[in-house]
């Protein structure tokens, strides 16, 4: 990811060196807003008022982050909030950059140590066409911000990331995987992924031209979707979700609401008696639609289960290797249970992830009294030559109590 410079803002004011423009020649870059002095900045900038970052240029367009101290809305509960706001710039000096067919996405992250650029991530947002408002009015509490650890010596760094991303228009490749057609740009790809590389640009037989569809036949074409979106966008929106949620990712947000909770109000008036006799078979009926939920839930975990272990694989074969380590993270952080470790330690096992397999085998040994009864050599020959199936009857048998 390139660099796009940095912005000081010391006591409420751009740091004079930091503020002529920054080129950071790529169409994908991430610029550092920092800022000291936070409670001289925060005391002495009134609400709606802001302080601008130098300006920078990402994919040939120029851009500014607006930093609003006390919120950028005239509101007393956005008064309580620091605002980020991404805008274009284009228009300042006569730069202008080609739009048409191209959109921006963003990420805002705190950065807890700028010399490691360690990023924890706080806000990613969709795609946008170039000339729309982007960010945030309430990024953050000021208070909770001054309890963070964000917040050190009463200062703090921002990472804004933008990555221009093209729409199909200009797209010179298309994928067929399991059906379905991806459109995507050979130099992005190339740029990404070693092994693209080698697949689009390799040596070619003389005078013959570089084939515009290619079809994959070794990956479901959600995983390859997943796959290219990180490509363009180095995250995985779920995976984001998933940790801005602590793990905790509700129904909501992956099904509709299927209208099984709340009242009937047209029933109210129906006789204690007709309920009373209904009771026993409303209960029967309660149970059946528990388990069946239950095993619903049990299966789409599953099935996630099942699609973050192919992203894995994927990521291995392409040579995404942060990729690889978000996915196995991913696995051993939300993933990994009872009932899931036998499937993702015989994957990790076949396909040599031993940082992925030594995290199941604590796992196991945890969780179950199998080392009680079996070696660690022992155990590490069983995993290797036992079925699924027997691993996991193995691992039901001996699992604590």
């Amino acid at each position: 990811m390139a660099f796009a410079g940095v912005s000081l803002i010391v006591d409420g004011k751009l740091c004079d060196s930091t503020s002529s423009p920054f080129d950071a020649r790529a169409d994908s870059g991430y610029h550092l807003l920092v800022v000291q002095g936070y409670s001289n900045t925060k005391g002495t900038t009134p609400n709606k008022s802001c302080i601008s970052s130098r300006p920078f240029l990402v994919g040939g367009h120029r851009w500014i982050v607006k930093y609003y101290p006390n919120g950028k809305d005239d509101d007393d509960d956005n008064e309580e909030y620091m605002s980020l706001i991404l805008e274009s710039d284009d228009d300042v000096g006569g730069h202008e950059g080609v739009s048409q067919g191209i959109k921006v996405q963003y990420e805002l992250s705190f950065i807890d140590q700028p010399e490691l650029q360690v990023p924890t991530i706080i806000r990613r947002d969709n795609k946008y066409d170039i000339d729309v408002a982007m960010g945030y009015s309430t990024f953050m509490r000021n208070d909770a911000l001054e309890r963070s650890r964000h917040l050190k010596n009463d200062s703090f760094a921002i990472r804004h990331f933008s990555n221009l991303l093209l729409t199909k228009e200009g797209a010179d490749i298309t994928f067929e995987v399991g059906g379905k057609k991806f459109a995507a740009h050979r130099i992005v790809l190339a740029a990404r992924s070693t092994v693209f590389k080698a697949q689009l640009f390799g040596a070619m037989d003389e005078g013959a031209t570089a084939p515009s569809v290619l079809k994959i036949n070794d990956i479901e074409a959600n995983v390859f979707s997943t796959l290219l979106t990180f490509i363009y966008t180095d995250a995985v929106a779920w995976f984001i979700l998933m940790e801005e949620n602590e793990g905790d990712i509700e129904e909501g947000d992956y099904t509709e609401d299927n209208g099984a909770e709340g009242d009937n109000s047209e029933n109210n008036g129906v006789e204690e008696e007709e309920k009373g006799g209904d009771m026993e078979d409303n209960v029967a009926k309660e149970e059946e639609e528990d388990n069946t939920v239950n095993n619903g839930a049990e299966e789409e975990e599953k099935g996630e289960v099942t699609h973050v272990l192919n992203l894995l694989e994927a990521a291995v074969h392409y040579d995404l290797q942060k990729l690889k380590i978000i996915c196995e993270e991913t696995l051993a952080s939300y993933y990994l249970t009872i009932d899931s470790v036998a499937d993702i330690i015989v994957v990790a096992e076949r396909r040599g992830y031993c940082w992925l397999k030594d995290v199941c085998l604590e796992y196991i040994k945890s969780h179950t009294s199998v080392h009680k009864v079996f070696t660690a050599d022992l155990l590490d020959q069983i995993i290797r030559t036992t079925s699924l199936s027997g691993l996991k009857e193995l691992i039901s048998k001996f699992r604590a109590s």
